[in-house]
């Protein structure tokens, strides 16, 4: 598997190139910003480009999922099912906690990771985990004062972030620190946002 880390935009987006080395079968996680350094990574890893992974539907993330629809007519767009994004229903694929997807030989795990938004979620191909707004690399997590469940299912939705394996590379969808990307044992050490043991101790710390 071939994963490539693409800065992007004004706000410190990562977007994320996946590639079956096999297939050569490619997907974009949380496609948005610069169509033109999207297309010639695409390019340069000669992928055919079939999933656009979105994390959740904010448009910092998602504002090229129309475009590349219309550039690539064999590409579906995925969003968990609690999510909008701008694809229309034919070409989106809603996905739920714990369904996998199948990228040449490359299996995604979906898992439902709600906080930052309603329908956030986080992918875990092979040894990678793409975490969009969730969580950030040796920082925090993203914002929960979006809407009225927010903090609360940030916090379990860390507690289950926890049990994820220590090896797995952390890939957020932003940038904020002094780090491109992490381990999850790294994480669990040093994210204050991963620190919480308990909802409890999460709602205090955050609020």
């Amino acid at each position: 598997m071939i994963v490539k880390q693409i800065p992007v935009g004004p706000m410190m987006n990562r977007s994320y190139l996946i590639v079956c080395e096999k297939t050569r079968e490619a997907a974009i996680v949380d496609p948005a910003w610069e169509l033109d350094t999207l297309t010639r990574e695409l390019r340069a890893a000669r992928g055919d480009l079939r999933i656009l992974l979105c994390t959740h539907g904010h448009g910092d993330h998602v504002n090229l999922v129309s475009d590349l629809l219309n550039q690539f007519p064999n590409a579906k767009a995925v969003c968990h099912e609690l999510e909008r994004i701008p694809a229309p229903k034919s070409k989106t694929h809603a996905v739920k906690d714990g369904d996998m997807l199948l990228l040449g030989e490359i299996e995604i795990r979906c898992m439902h990771t709600p906080g930052h938004t309603p329908g956030s979620v986080t992918y875990i191909a092979d040894d990678h985990a793409f975490f969009g707004d969730t969580l950030f690399a040796g920082e925090n997590c993203g914002r929960v004062d979006l809407y009225g469940d927010g903090p609360r299912d940030m916090a379990a939705s860390l507690q289950r972030i926890r049990g994820l394996p220590g090896h797995l590379t952390v890939c957020s969808g932003h940038t904020y620190g002094r780090l491109e990307t992490s381990t999850m044992d790294f994480e669990k050490t040093h994210n204050a946002a991963l620190q919480c043991k308990t909802i409890e101790e999460f709602l205090n710390w955050k609020g």
